[in-house]
């Protein structure tokens, strides 16, 4: 049977892309618990709160469980951020060599699938003015790490605050040209988000991100370790389980994409 891996992640990978929006906040992490907190200090408190800066980060491998309407699958890879700057994503079956390259920078998505000698490539703003939705490199770090970047924009409005016994929540309506997006943030009491929510109502579809356990080494103890994905259009429903297994700043990376003119150009419409 074909291997549909790279499919997959693309698919994944480009519903982050393309649910997008302009951030520009970095991961907080506190080993505090607080509660009964108003909107206004609940804010404060983590905009006093220590940021994590970075210039890379390297997940030096990953291992992945997705199932589908279809199929299951379970592969491995690793992952490479420049901070602010670019992301790429490999992935390989567990006894193989690479079978799928994403490359994502602040004016480009594209990928390789080297099962099917086929790759993608376009700018965002070509994402833009072929789905109608904005896309940006910001929000889908955002996703990978585990912060709300919206939290200070005041351009996003409105908002919703709450807190119950388990947690608190910040909600976000976000219009668009061609649809429009709620996107809501549920923090664990010591204030690491543990679940971003997002639905877009005009399209019937939803991408529910649930993070588990963090890193316990005190320099990346800020990223999560263990994501569950589950993208919802219609009556499909894919899920994608994602476990770190290390993570390591500053080192030096490349992030290389070269693509052979063997390969297929592909477009999606």
């Amino acid at each position: 049977m074909k291997n549909r891996i790279g499919s997959h992640i693309a698919s994944g990978f480009l519903i982050v892309v393309l649910v997008s929006c302009s951030v520009t906040r970095k991961s907080v992490v506190t080993g505090d618990i607080y509660s009964g907190l108003n909107e206004k200090k609940f804010i404060r408190l983590i905009e006093t709160t220590s940021y994590h800066s970075f210039k890379t980060l390297e997940i030096s491998k990953f291992t992945a469980n997705y199932s589908g309407s279809e199929e299951k699958k379970n592969f491995k890879g690793f992952i490479r951020l420049k901070h602010d700057s670019v992301l790429m994503v490999s992935v390989s079956p567990l006894m193989g060599i690479e079978l799928f390259r994403l490359r994502l920078d602040r004016d480009s998505a594209g990928f390789i699938d080297r099962y099917y000698k086929t790759y993608f490539l376009d700018g965002l703003y070509g994402l833009n003015q072929k789905y109608g939705l904005p896309a940006d490199f910001n929000l889908v770090q955002s996703f990978l790490l585990g912060y709300d970047p919206f939290l200070d924009n005041s351009e996003i409005v409105p908002r919703k605050f709450r807190e119950t016994n388990d947690f608190y929540s910040v909600e976000y309506y976000i219009p668009v040209e061609k649809s429009n997006f709620g996107i809501e943030y549920f923090y664990a009491k010591n204030l690491k988000i543990k679940r971003i929510l997002v639905i877009d109502f005009a399209g019937g579809s939803s991408l529910d991100i649930h993070y588990g356990s963090y890193f316990e080494k005190n320099d990346v103890s800020f990223i999560p370790n263990e994501l569950n994905i589950t993208f919802i259009r219609g009556n499909t429903i894919d899920k994608l389980e994602l476990s770190f297994k290390n993570a390591e700043l500053n080192k030096t990376l490349n992030f290389p994409f070269s693509i052979s003119d063997k390969y297929t150009r592909v477009n999606y419409k």
